[in-house]
């Protein structure tokens, strides 16, 4: 698993988390210790964004 904490401007701090699977069929496997980490970080599910920092910028108008 990898994390980045990107801080960006006009948008705030954000903590991206990856994990790489050779199978599709791990695939819900990486999922899930991937929100467990969140879950030990204090962090929910629904506070997860899928969208590009860009696509962020561009519905603010920015």
């Amino acid at each position: 698993m990898t994390a980045a904490a990107d801080k960006v401007e006009n948008l705030g701090n954000f903590l991206e988390l990856e994990i790489i699977v050779a199978k599709e069929e791990e695939r819900a496997g990486g999922l899930d210790m991937i929100y467990e980490l969140m879950r030990m970080l204090g962090c929910e599910k629904t506070e997860t964004v899928r969208d590009s920092y860009l696509s962020m910028l561009e519905k603010r108008g920015i």
